[in-house]
């Protein structure tokens, strides 16, 4: 870890939509200077602008330095390969991390982390799967239990997690059968399972990793949301008649470890993830440092795994605004 930077922050600049360019939005404000600097000027149209141009002035302008700067003309593999792949290495030999994105509404933080030409969140799964296909333990034996703890199940509790898991998969199995829109047209195609990582997702995102003898990997998958400061749980379904899901809240254990506590005394927390975030958290096991007490679903693929976030996807909240129709709310 000598001289490596503890937090790595990468700003992203996204491309201006044809409405945007014929609406005359490119004013030259963000100049690139690479491989780790922007330049941020007042839009020419400004009144600040015109009075810069004015040689007795001092010019305006403000320099912003990053870990790393990517254009607009960077694909969602360069961005990848360039900011994650490593961090997903590192979780897979034992160690924590944390990815996030942050950005106004309409920035583009939905399309870098789940775009259908696999953002972040499915290249990640898709190199985790990858990594480990020989070494995934796919019974329900053990399962998330505090930050870095697990918790053995017994057989009936295991039967309660397939329960769980196979009337969850039945819903998206029938929401996909009525045809139901999760996102508007733009993101209609998002997470649709193998298909999108077959053709985008090159088989040399493998990681080779030296195991141990009879090495096993379990994978659970968690997903919440934040939303007017309040947390709930995405893969539970909401109480009959309630406006809402209960509201969860945060905790600590005695080690001052956080994590997300429930409606019942008991919570059962989450371990070792990492948590992709837009405004939203998505937790996996393997992955995390963050602890949570929410619905936990064991999967064995990738596959499952979207099939998971898609559904989590359906209970968000979602509100419009003048730069994007459906907005998260969090």
């Amino acid at each position: 870890m000598k001289g490596k930077e503890h937090l790595q922050v990468y700003l992203r600049i996204r491309p201006f939509s044809s409405a945007e360019s014929s609406g005359g939005e490119s004013q030259d404000c963000v100049t690139m200077e690479p491989p780790d600097t922007v330049l941020l000027k007042p839009p020419s149209l400004s009144l600040l602008a015109r009075l810069s141009s004015d040689q007795s002035l001092p010019q305006t302008g403000q320099r912003f330095q990053f870990s790393k700067v990517y254009g607009p003309e960077t694909t969602q593999n360069e961005l990848f390969e360039g900011t994650v792949k490593d961090l997903v290495k590192d979780v897979l030999e034992g160690g924590n991390s944390l990815v996030f994105t942050y950005g106004v509404t309409n920035s583009g933080k939905t399309f870098t982390f789940l775009d259908c030409e696999a953002g972040i969140l499915p290249r990640s799964l898709h190199v985790i799967f990858s990594s480990i296909h020989d070494h995934v333990f796919q019974g329900l034996g053990v399962k998330p239990h505090r930050c870095r703890e697990f918790t053995v199940l017994n057989r009936e509790q295991q039967a309660e997690e397939a329960l769980f898991k196979k009337n969850l998969l039945k819903q998206f199995k029938e929401n996909e059968k009525s045809n139901i829109s999760l996102l508007n047209m733009t993101n209609q195609t998002l997470l649709e399972g193998s298909t999108v990582m077959g053709t985008n997702a090159a088989a040399e995102d493998e990681i080779s990793l030296k195991f141990k003898p009879n090495t096993k990997f379990s994978v659970w998958v968690s997903f919440c949301e934040i939303y007017n400061e309040n947390i709930h749980d995405l893969l539970e379904v909401a109480p009959s008649g309630a406006p809402r899901r209960a509201a969860l809240r945060l905790s600590q254990d005695v080690k001052g470890n956080a994590f997300v506590k429930g409606q019942t005394g008991g919570a059962v927390e989450g371990f070792n993830d990492v948590l992709p975030q837009r405004d939203y958290v998505i937790s996996f096991s393997v992955l995390v440092s963050l602890c949570l007490d929410l619905r936990w679903v064991q999967v064995n693929s990738a596959e499952e795994a979207y099939k998971v976030v898609k559904l989590g996807r359906r209970n968000q909240s979602f509100s419009s605004t003048r730069l994007n129709q459906l907005s998260s709310r969090r």
